[in-house]
């Protein structure tokens, strides 16, 4: 699917506590998973909304939260943190009682350079003002955008993170056809960009453990030439904050 839609909760309450503003959008930049967020925080910075009192919660297409995860979360919220992080479980039937991932005590750049601490969008919240510092969703990457956000947001050095140590996030990894399945082109591509913008910073250690776990899950293999800036695709335009334009990330730094 190309022309991703992004759906923007832009009320005061969110969905806790009020009914909420909701506004289906499509795609207007990268025609991919990050273009279509990018696209919905362009929105909710076009509605006013306050980057530093503003904070965002990722729902995947196919995951779903408990019903209590939002007031978990916004709880959580009342010692200001930049980012929440809370546990997921994941399903690979549709019957399957789920698996439920170990929760970080803690988050490290060195942990996203060679695998996931099981962080994704979905059981992710970040404020607004932070997302912008990092640079928002790199809509060079067909996947693993998740990580690479991850990386750039720890690299702002004070960035304060808030754990819920609870499984309210359901991810859904069943057989049909997604991202992230098994030999994926757009994951395996998505791995390879990765690697080509991180792995000079990489320790041998972390490229170790990059490669084994992307051939172990991916069928992942090195690719004989690093990507090129010619097949990426083209960014939106800026996203506007407080009048003056909030680049993207693009690429390596």
């Amino acid at each position: 699917m190309e022309d991703f839609e992004s759906f923007a909760d832009a009320s005061p309450g969110g969905s806790v506590g009020g009914a909420p503003e909701v506004s289906r959008i499509l795609n207007r930049r990268t025609r991919n998973l990050a273009g279509a967020l990018n696209t919905a925080i362009a929105h909710l910075l076009e509605s006013g909304a306050d980057p530093d009192t503003t904070y965002l919660a990722f729902l995947d297409d196919d995951d779903r939260w408990d019903p209590e995860y939002l007031e978990a979360c916004r709880s959580a919220l009342l010692e200001t943190p930049d980012i929440v992080v809370s546990g997921i479980i994941r399903h690979e039937r549709l019957e399957d009682p789920g698996r439920r991932q170990s929760i970080p005590g803690d988050l490290s750049v060195s942990d996203f350079l060679a695998g996931n601490p099981h962080v994704q969008g979905s059981n992710l919240v970040v404020r607004l003002s932070t997302l912008l510092r990092a640079g928002c969703f790199d809509e060079r990457l067909p996947s693993t955008t998740d990580r690479d956000l991850m990386i750039r947001v720890l690299d702002l050095g004070n960035v304060r993170c808030a754990i819920v140590k609870r499984h309210l996030v359901h991810h859904w990894a069943t057989d049909t056809p997604r991202l992230s399945a098994h030999g994926s082109p757009r994951k395996l591509e998505g791995l390879e960009r990765f690697l080509d913008k991180h792995g000079p910073r990489m320790t041998r250690e972390e490229r170790i453990a990059f490669q084994e776990r992307a051939a172990r899950l991916f069928g992942w293999t090195p690719p004989g030439t690093a990507p090129t800036d010619t097949a990426r695709a083209q960014p939106g335009d800026p996203l506007p904050l407080g009048g003056a334009p909030c680049e993207l990330v693009w690429g390596s730094p």
